[in-house]
């Protein structure tokens, strides 16, 4: 036993001074796999030589908490990480549109005739002292006034107010401005005002007359159901083009598109005949066709079996042409050789420089068309039933119906 005790003693002994001469850098080394575990020691206790970067004062951002070490990540209290600020988009209210803002006064340009301003600055002042006596508002609301192209009164409420907000007040406005304007007759909000083409109206029955249209819209309102036109209908072609026809075309106004929808695909009944509808597409004289260059007539009504281009003097459309030298197609481009089908110079076709559209649309201003060949004084249009892709012409006016199905009610 003590023997035993004695040979532990040596080996803690020896063990001591292994360990001592490990910890002494100076001290000479053993050879073997002691060399090898020395090495491994030293790297054990080799201090780290990275200097920590303490916190700053403040908030820090996530760079500056990784940045900080382990002296930061040893402490028990929470650090608090301050997030990146994002802008945040302030969202404003919608500006009121133009034609929200319109009040249609309608009048009787017979009766009384507006001639001074005047007389439009009275008519503000006393629709705003109607809507103040009322109660309706804290201050005026009624902008401006104005009359239009038709003698229609237009009132047009500021900019941060609806003409919506004022339906209530429209009969009190009424009361107190007739005293400045006899021909008025009523005041309605602005609408949208869905237009179609009525064919085949007889015109014997019912003359381009006040009655006669009168009688017209009583006869489509009375049996036709669901049907309320918002104005009174008119024949679009001139009477000239009507002078030698028995029959034409009208353009009534409805006031929803599910309305316009079921006369379109099914029709409507005129003095006992089931009449064709069709969309109805204004063009002025001057409009261009952009199938064939000319002038008065739609592109989808174009008769034109061959189209011109406006770059060069080749027969086909404009979104065709194509540059030979960078494949541009349909736009002008640097390469490109403008020439003018009409009269040979270095300009569009379509340019208003040029001397022949110049003429030509001066004679059509002026009601003469010189040249049938770039203008389409026909009676003719084509009529498209809905639901369907057959077409069919039907004996009209001149006027090329674009598309202005869809319009406002500045009357």
């Amino acid at each position: 036993m003590n023997r035993e005790l004695e040979l532990l003693r040596k080996e803690v002994a020896e063990l001591k001074k292994r360990l001592s001469g490990r910890e002494n850098s100076h001290g000479p080394q053993t050879s073997g796999s002691n060399t090898s575990a020395l090495g491994t020691a030293q790297q054990i206790t080799r201090p780290n030589t990275v200097p920590n970067r303490h916190p700053t004062s403040g908030t820090l951002n996530y760079a500056q908490v990784l940045q900080s070490g382990p002296s930061l990540a040893q402490s028990n209290s929470w650090t608090k990480v301050q997030s990146k600020k994002t802008k945040t988009k302030t969202s404003s209210a919608k500006a009121v549109t133009m034609t929200q803002r319109k009040i249609i006064v309608l009048r009787n340009a017979q009766v009384s005739k507006m001639k001074t301003k005047e007389d439009l600055v009275a008519i503000r002042d006393e629709a705003n002292k109607t809507l103040l006596e009322a109660g309706a508002l804290p201050h005026p609301k009624i902008a401006c006034a104005s009359v239009n192209a038709k003698g229609n009164l237009i009132l047009l409420t500021r900019d941060d107010c609806k003409a919506s907000e004022l339906v209530n007040f429209h009969e009190a406005i009424k009361i107190r401005i007739l005293q400045i304007d006899p021909a008025i007759e009523s005041i309605q909000g602005q609408q949208t005002w869905l237009k179609l083409a009525i064919h085949g109206i007889d015109q014997l029955r019912f003359p381009p007359t006040e009655e006669g249209m009168q009688a017209l819209q009583e006869e489509i309102e009375t049996y036709n159901s669901e049907v309320n036109l918002l104005a009174r209908p008119r024949y679009y072609t001139r009477a000239a083009a009507r002078s030698s026809k028995r029959h034409s075309s009208v353009v009534i106004a409805v006031g929803s598109q599910e309305t316009k929808m079921r006369l379109l695909h099914r029709g409507l009944y005129v003095a006992t005949e089931k009449c064709k509808t069709s969309d109805f597409i204004s063009v002025r004289p001057t409009d261009t066709c952009s199938k064939c260059l000319g002038y008065g007539h739609h592109w989808t009504y174009c008769k034109k079996k061959q189209p011109r281009c406006k770059f060069c003097t080749d027969e086909h459309q404009s979104n065709e042409h194509t540059c030979s030298t960078c494949t541009t197609r349909g736009k002008q481009c640097q390469h490109m050789a403008i020439e003018c089908f009409r009269c040979g110079g270095a300009h569009l076709a379509t340019s208003p420089v040029c001397e022949v559209n110049k003429k030509l649309i001066q004679n059509l201003r002026n009601g003469t068309n010189e040249d049938e060949e770039l203008t389409d004084d026909n009676d003719t249009i084509v009529v498209r039933m809905e639901g369907t892709s057959s077409s069919q012409p039907v004996a009209t006016g001149t006027t090329q119906p674009t598309n202005d199905s869809s319009m406002d009610t500045s009357q």
